[in-house]
């Protein structure tokens, strides 16, 4: 199921058998129109006899959130209904490791233009005159463990869904706080591990 457009996983082996690599690229937004209305909206306030209560707005993501993880086929079930969550893989997230200001380096303009002129490409990047960039933004990535090496005997498959939050009606729904909050699926892939 894809609802979002333009996203794309990549699930790469490691050296040991159990662990995968996975990445998924694509664009998203980065401050949504719930976010926003819940950062704005005001905290109430109840009182009652024997206390004083403060009700926050909800607390909704800026952005897309991704979660990961890992099922493994009960084959007494079948392939429809068979797969459940696997309690025993691990899920390791990469720490977003910040990127310094790109700075600007002096370049001599004629030069570059010369290289691209006589399609001398090659030798634009051994002198690192022209600069990869990501094309394609990253939504997540992080390794995942599956407890035992997948088998014909043993099936395991990876999931990774994208949701987005918004503000939902909570049991006082003409209080100035919106309190609740809800997600809903925009994008799910199902990648089986062999």
């Amino acid at each position: 199921m894809a609802l979002t457009p333009d996203r794309w996983l990549n699930v790469s082996q490691a050296q040991d058998p159990k662990v995968r690599a996975v990445a998924l690229y694509g664009h998203s937004y980065s401050n949504s129109s719930s976010s926003v209305e819940a950062k704005l909206a005001p905290s109430s306030v109840f009182h009652t006899p024997f206390s004083t209560e403060v009700e926050n707005p909800a607390d909704v993501s800026p952005t897309c959130i991704v979660e990961v993880w890992v099922e493994k086929l009960v084959p007494g079930l079948g392939e429809d209904f068979g797969w459940k969550k696997e309690p025993g893989a691990l899920i390791t997230p990469a720490s977003a490791v910040p990127h310094p200001p790109a700075q600007p380096i002096p370049v001599d303009e004629s030069h570059i233009s010369e290289l691209i002129e006589h399609r001398q490409f090659e030798m634009a990047v051994r002198q690192d005159l022209l600069k990869p960039f990501a094309i394609w933004p990253t939504l997540w990535n992080g390794s995942v463990t599956v407890p035992q090496v997948p088998s014909p005997t043993d099936r395991f498959r990876l999931v990774v869904a994208e949701y987005e939050e918004y503000l939902v009606d909570d049991v006082t729904p003409y209080s100035s706080t919106p309190s609740a909050k809800d997600h809903r699926l925009v994008f799910v892939d199902h990648v089986e591990l062999i």
